[in-house]
């Protein structure tokens, strides 16, 4: 439910996700910073979901302007080509995402400090997205609150 994934509908679609034995990319929906990304997380206790925050930006072609590329829409595309090609067994943290130009929000990140933007999401179990030789998603948590389904 690209933009329309608020509390309510994420909390319901995590249920479906439970009863599929499937799993569901959300996004942080309404959250502007870090800290309410971190707050927002602590709605959610099922390992079937992904937390994700920000968004990225595409060019979109019939608005001839960028324009947000749902993060949970690319997350699922992103997992199908990484299930085809490699297997399920591969995350799809920092997996080089095709069609984007942005980020919506920026993310501090850097790889040999885990005291940036980047690490305090995913110490706090979300996925968040960077720029390193293109863009990615960065973090691999899911949303149990039970640490053996951490990942």
């Amino acid at each position: 439910m690209p933009g329309h994934d608020t509390q309510a509908v994420a909390t319901e679609l995590l249920g479906v996700a439970q009863s599929l034995r499937g799993f569901a990319y959300l996004a942080a929906n309404g959250c502007k910073t870090v800290e309410e990304a971190i707050a927002y997380r602590e709605n959610f206790s099922q390992r079937e979901g992904m937390l994700i925050w920000p968004d990225f930006i595409n060019f979109d072609t019939v608005l001839k302007a960028d324009a947000t590329a749902y993060a949970p829409a690319r997350a699922l595309g992103l997992r199908a080509k990484i299930d085809e090609q490699i297997g399920w067994h591969k995350t799809l943290s920092n997996v080089g995402v095709n069609g984007v130009t942005g980020i919506s929000a920026d993310v501090f990140w850097d790889l040999q400090d885990p005291a940036t933007d980047a690490g305090l999401l995913n110490k706090n179990d979300v996925t968040t997205l960077i720029r390193k030789d293109g863009f990615r998603f960065w973090g691999s948590r899911c949303l149990s609150d039970d640490p053996l389904f951490a990942f």
